[in-house]
Order: structure tokens, then sequence, then C-alpha cells
């Protein structure tokens, strides 16, 4: 997420959704927003809401996805 915020015009509004397969069998969507504004963040939300997905805002960076488990 850090990487791709740096450089472009519009950083603070990158967000990166990340919905788990398959989705009608399981709906929820890890959402990642670095340093994106209040804003983007619940746009987003609101919008996997709308097809029906739970969502998982992280708080920060980590490596993998929430469903990788040793």
């Amino acid at each position: 997420m850090r990487a791709a915020s740096v450089r472009p015009t519009y950083g603070e509004r990158i967000i990166i959704g990340h919905p788990f397969d398959p989705p009608y069998l399981i709906p929820l969507v890890e959402a990642a927003g670095g340093d994106v504004a209040p804003k983007a963040i619940a746009t987003a939300t609101q919008l996997h809401q709308k097809t029906g997905c739970e969502v998982v805002e992280l708080k920060r960076e980590i490596d993998g996805s929430i469903d990788i488990h040793d």
C-alpha cells in the first residue's frame, strides 16, 4: 500500500480491496487504505456492503492477507 501511494497525484484516495474467493460463499472484503481520507474509505466500504459483503478494514499494513494462517 505504501509503495502504491507514494507518487500518484491522488494518493490520498488509493484503497486496496481484496475480496475472498469464491465471493458467493465467503462474502468478505479486506480493505486497506493507509493514510487515505476517511471519506474515501467510507465510500469504498459502502460500495462493498451494497454487494452483500462484510468489510474488514485493516488499520496497518500486513504481509499477505488475513486469510493466510500457519
